[in-house]
């Protein structure tokens, strides 16, 4: 359904264990953001993560570059938890007026959606002895695909 193995460092597992073993702070969830992205809402107000690092969340669907539905129905999981994708090169907002004062910049300074980069080592393909899997993930190439083992 999201092209990756379920791995428990993901973030959907982590969600549901909230869920599951937290109730209480569960409740009181309003957006779930990888940590770049909390510097990008704390620089522009704005819940936006990129393709690249929402792949590796199992909640995306890699093929339509997009959540999945389907998948946050069968998990029971609201979508409005999770920050808007954007292509890695797609302006995600402006620095705000405090953000671009703290830091001696401009409120017209652009912010990016940015990447998370996966790449592979060639030198582990020979030592590994536990079986491998596949691993999709959107890059910053627009549009593009990675596919790299991963052990």
């Amino acid at each position: 359904m999201v092209s990756n193995p379920a791995l428990t460092g993901f973030t959907a597992p982590k969600i549901l264990w909230l869920r599951n073993h937290e109730p209480r702070l569960y409740e009181r969830l309003a957006k779930v953001l990888l940590p770049k992205d909390e510097i990008r809402r704390r620089l522009t107000g704005e819940f936006a993560t990129d393709l690249s690092d929402a792949s590796g969340t199992l909640l995306l669907d890699v093929t339509k570059r997009r959540w999945s539905k389907r998948l946050l129905s069968k998990l029971e999981l609201d979508s409005d938890l999770l920050p808007s994708c954007h292509e890695s090169d797609e302006i995600t907002g402006t620095l705000s007026k405090a953000a671009a004062k703290t830091l001696g910049l401009t409120t017209s300074c652009r912010v990016v959606a940015g990447a998370g980069l996966l790449t592979p080592d060639p030198s582990r393909l020979a030592t590994q002895r536990s079986p491998a899997y596949v691993n999709a993930t959107c890059v910053a190439l627009t549009a593009g695909w990675l596919s790299s083992l991963v052990f």
